[in-house]
């Protein structure tokens, strides 16, 4: 049965990774209890503040630690494509895109 070793440069990049990614992690959450204190709304569940401090770091570090083969420019078109439309889909029922609902009152 072989083990699998780990060398020190695997080591160092390991090292280098989380020490990174435990200053990001830091920096928001600084960032984010300086908001909480300042405006004094934490949301109206904490799951509102949480959630998105989560995805945010998961998607980062994805994108930090991931090589994509090049691919043929159709497919470069066809996601660039997909994630227009996905984006424009999240502001329109977001609320984001379209005529604001809010009226303004004369006084």
């Amino acid at each position: 049965m072989s083990q699998a070793t780990l060398e020190s440069d695997q080591i160092s990049q390991l090292l280098k990774s989380s020490t990174w990614l435990n200053l990001f992690l830091a920096v928001k959450l600084i960032a984010g209890l300086v908001y909480v204190y300042f405006t004094g709304d934490i949301g109206s569940r904490w799951t509102h503040f949480v959630l998105p401090f989560i995805w945010f770091t998961a998607s980062l570090w994805v994108i930090w630690h991931t090589r994509p083969a090049t691919t043929r420019r159709v497919y470069r078109v066809g996601a660039a494509l997909v994630v227009t439309v996905y984006l424009i889909m999240m502001f329109y029922f977001s609320g984001l895109l379209g005529p604001s609902t809010c009226r303004v009152s004369s006084i």
